[in-house]
Parts: C-alpha cells; sequence; structure tokens
C-alpha cells in the first residue's frame, strides 16, 4: 500500500528548550522507543498506530496520510510525542567476581579488578547479601562467573585500594562502536560517583583518590576528599575525571588516618564501649572450668590485652558493678570470616556474681536479667569499606567550567518582579555550585541535608 507523507517534526521540536543536548531517544535494536498519541473528539486518549509514523532519522519523525485521525482534516490540531529517554550519563551496578566450585572457595574467589595493594591478607569480596546473578555465558563446571551489586573490603593504615577502571570498561559498550573506557579516556566525563559505606569512619582524617597510569604513576593532582565532606553527603564519594587522558588505567583509594586525642600512639586502652546484654537460660552452657557461662556478641572490637584493666565489667540494671566470685572470669572467643579473619567478639558471661549489698552472698543470673557490659576496644587505623551503584556524570553539551551546572544563588533585590535585577550578576551575594546528588531520588524518598560556609 501506497502511504503518502504529509509532514515531518524535528526531534528537537520534541525536546525542546536545550533539553535535546542532554537527552536521547533510546533505541533497542536500532528501533526508536517513542509513540505519537493525541485526544479524540471524546476526549479519550489513543494511541497513533505505528504503521502510520516512522523514524527516518535520529532527528526526524515522519506522519503519513493513511487516514488515521492526526492527519485527516478534523478538529484534532494537536498531537503529543513520548519516548524512552537515553541518558548521557552512566549507570554501573555490576562487580564481576568468580570462583572455583570444586576447590576451597577461599582460595579461588576472585573480584575482577579490584585489589587491595598493601597486604597479603585482605581480599575484596562480594555482598552476597545484595542482589547478584550468575553469567551462565562464561560459567564453566570449575569457573562460576557471577555479577554482584556491591563488593567490600578493608583497608589499613598504609594500604590502598585499587581499581582497574580501563580493564573492567574497556569492553563495556555504550555505542556499537565505542567503550566507555574510551569514552572517558577521551575526557567526555566530569565526574565519577562512587556510593559507599564505610565503617570505623571516626578514625579517617581524610581519603585520597590517586588517578594513575599502567605503570601507577599519577596523572593527575591526588583529590582529597575530608572526613566532614564524606559525611555530608553520606559517604558518596566524587571523582574528578575532567582532566584524565588516554594513560588513565587505575583509581587507586588511600585512606590516611588521625593521630590524635584517642586515635594517638600513646593510647594502649583504646576507647570504652557499653553494651546491654540480657540473660537467657536457654543460651546458657557450661565451661571447660565447669562454670555456667552465656556467650554475648560485641557489636566492636575487644580489647583482649588491656593495661591496668579487666577484660570487661558487669553492672547490673541500677549500674551497680557485679564483682565476680573467686576463681570466676569472664573468658573470650571470636569468630572468622571464611578467609580466616576475625569477624567478631563473643564474650562468656559468668552466670554468678557477688550481691553488691553483700558481697559474702553469692547470686545468679536468672531469665529476662539486664547485664550492662563495660569493656574497651582498641582504636585501629583500618577502615571497612563497602561498594555500590558507579555513577558517571557525562560532560554537557558546549560545558563551560567557569559556569556551575547547578548552584544555589543568593540575590539581593529591592523588587521581587523586576526581572532585570535577577539578571544583574552585581545583585548576586553568593554563588554556591551544587553538586549531583545520584544517588537520592523521589522513589527512594531520600535527600541530601547539606552545609555551606558563607
Amino acid at each position: 500500500m501506497l502511504k503518502l507523507s504529509l509532514f515531518t517534526i524535528s526531534i528537537s521540536d520534541i525536546i525542546g528548550y536545550g533539553v535535546n543536548n542532554y537527552v536521547d531517544i533510546l533505541k533497542i535494536d536500532n528501533i526508536h522507543e517513542l509513540n505519537v498519541y493525541y485526544f479524540d473528539d471524546l476526549g479519550s486518549f489513543r494511541f497513533l498506530p505505528e504503521k502510520s509514523y516512522d523514524v527516518i532519522s535520529d532527528s526526524k519523525i515522519r506522519l503519513y496520510r493513511d487516514g488515521n485521525l492526526i492527519t485527516t482534516p478534523n478538529d484534532i490540531n494537536e498531537f503529543w510525542v513520548s519516548f524512552a529517554p537515553k541518558y548521557n550519563d552512566i549507570e554501573f551496578v555490576s562487580y564481576r567476581f568468580s570462583y572455583d566450585p570444586t576447590q576451597n572457595l577461599t582460595e579461588t574467589l576472585d573480584v575482577t579488578n579490584w585489589e587491595v595493594i598493601g597486604s597479603d591478607n585482605t581480599h575484596v569480596v562480594p555482598n552476597i547479601d545484595a542482589p547478584y546473578y550468575m553469567n551462565g555465558d562464561e560459567t564453566t563446571f570449575t569457573n562460576f562467573v557471577c555479577h554482584a551489586s556491591q563488593i567490600a573490603t578493608y583497608i589499613s593504615s598504609g594500604d590502598k585500594l585499587s581499581f582497574d577502571i580501563k580493564n573492567e570498561f574497556n569492553s563495556y559498550y555504550i555505542d556499537d562502536d565505542l567503550t566507555l573506557y574510551s569514552d572517558i579516556a577521551s575526557g567526555n566525563y566530569l565526574s565519577l560517583y562512587m556510593d559507599t559505606t564505610i565503617q570505623n569512619y571516626e578514625s579517617l582524617e581524610k581519603l585520597i583518590i590517586h588517578l594513575q597510569d599502567s605503570n601507577r604513576e599519577n596523572i593527575t593532582v591526588d583529590q582529597e576528599i575530608s572526613l566532614e565532606e564524606l559525611i555530608m553527603y553520606d559517604f558518596d564519594v566524587k571523582i574528578d575525571l575532567s582532566g584524565v587522558s588516554s594513560s588513565l588505567r587505575y583509581i587507586e583509594f588511600e585512606p590516611v588516618f588521625r593521630n590524635d586525642s584517642e586515635y594517638s600512639e600513646s593510647n594502649v586502652n583504646g576507647v570504652a564501649h557499653f553494651e546491654f546484654a540480657e540473660w537467657n537460660e536457654q543460651m546458657s552452657f557450661y565451661d571447660s572450668n565447669g562454670n555456667k557461662v552465656m556467650n554475648f556478641t560485641l557489636d566492636n572490637i575487644l580489647l583482649t590485652n588491656p593495661t591496668g584493666l579487666n577484660l570487661a565489667y558487669l553492672y547490673n540494671e541500677y549500674l551497680d558493678y557485679l564483682e565476680l566470685p573467686d576463681g570466676v572470669e569472664i573468658g573470650w572467643g571470636m569468630t572468622k570470616d571464611i578467609y580466616g579473619n576475625n569477624n567478631s567478639y563473643v564474650l562468656q558471661i559468668p552466670n554468678t556474681y557477688k550481691n553488691p549489698d553483700n558481697q559474702s552472698e553469692i547470686l545468679s543470673f536468672k531469665d529476662g536479667d539486664i547485664i550492662i557490659i563495660r569493656y574497651n576496644s582498641p582504636t585501629p587505623k583500618q577502615i571497612g569499606i563497602g561498594i555500590g551503584k558507579m555513577y558517571f556524570e557525562k560532560r554537557p553539551y558546549d560545558y563551560n567550567p567557569s559556569i556551575p551546572i547547578a548552584e544555589c544563588l543568593f540575590v539581593n533585590v529591592s523588587d521581587s518582579a523586576d526581572y532585570s535585577l535577577f539578571t544583574d550578576s552585581g545583585s548576586y551575594n553568593y554563588q554556591i555550585p551544587l553538586r549531583l546528588t545520584p544517588f537520592d531520588t523521589e522513589y527512594s524518598n531520600s535527600f541530601k541535608i547539606v552545609e555551606f560556609n558563607i
């Protein structure tokens, strides 16, 4: 059937006001994901049949005179185009890891392109409590290949976390013949944002980001992120990519730890912690000395050899100190992760104690009794870091570094209705650039509270 063309419309007319410089129409299998719709004479919503239009290029839509209500003379004089956007910014949340199911997991598990430099005993591991999936195309009987949405590790003083960004994204295609790495190395991205969580962040002074070549030589000036900035942005790490080149290979994360206050080298007893336990008779057992005890897992690391202090102290709910009978001691142990590293510390709480009002009387804990535990923790210069989604911020069209993409303006005008006052740069007292918050969305109902010194 011969289709007569009535007219064409430009994509830029659909995505107006310069937004087309930032957003393209998504194509799947070379088909533009868009719809044309209108409202009929009765006001009902109608889609134009796909046979009545097509996209003749990346910039034009052609409508045909084939009897459809839009191109037929009638009272319908408006129609709309909806489309699925292809954003220039890129999100990534697929960390490749592999292991041999026929061998020891701790010896074969490997998170591709991530490693801790400076430690032979610390590994980067996937968070299998978060969503992950198996790559059926690459998996074999002796090598399971999976993709995790989160990874985690520990970084101690003197160690660095290394990410091979080139190897990760050199085969990640964002177009038919363009990889994400090639686009990054060409300077087409302003920043990389990482959604992270950090444990023991109190010990940090700052985090230093190194962008390096294949020889691990810096290719840009080091980027420093203060603890205050990390906290303010909920540990979203922003890495400037605007000055990178094709020599970029690695991104390294180096923690710098505090040396003041309780983190001083002279502090041998760390910091004190208090936790609440409840005696549970069903969880009790007898230790090797025949004393009834109950295990209690601590939230923090236990200092097992404090100077001049007991291992732990017990109090009742009235904060009376509970001294233990002669020959009875608080024991301790620990659980380990799959690599044999210490995972958590466990106290063995004795069932008997001296009556605080009559030291000669020995009492026993009963079901439901509240026990307050005081113990000390070392102040390790080590952080635990988890990494989730990455977000690559594309360099905007006709980008000018001197003009923020978004900013907070404090304006001093005498007449809020006089637009000319707002166009006068002299009216602005403060112009504060605002950074992206890509991990805060309407869907997650989250937001940032940001402090600016003015």
